[in-house]
């Protein structure tokens, strides 16, 4: 007898880390060359120090849309976003 389990019933950072690993064996997904250099967001100081940052976002993402459905840049900006650091100034949030 199989039992089908669904995204939600998995632990997130199980899911995310089995789904990075399989998308790195898809030949049509490949890491970018800029991705060495820019940042995961403008709230960001530094690029990711991780060396499969681009399949383990895109593996977050994956799971988000098949959680939420069909899912706009606001919804993944919130949830992916976070306060720019402006100095002294008081912070902004980069997710309206």
């Amino acid at each position: 007898m199989n039992i089908m389990v669904s995204v939600k019933e998995v632990p997130a950072q199980q899911f995310v880390e089995k789904l990075k690993e399989e998308l790195k064996k898809i030949e049509q997904i490949k890491q970018p060359e800029w991705m060495k250099f820019a940042k995961s967001g403008s709230h960001r100081e530094r690029p990711p120090q991780q060396k499969d940052f681009w399949f383990l976002r895109a593996a977050s993402l994956l799971r988000r849309i098949s959680i939420e459905g069909t899912v706009g840049i606001q919804r993944l900006r919130s949830y992916y976003g976070g306060k720019k650091r402006r100095g002294h100034k008081p912070a902004i949030s980069e997710a309206f």
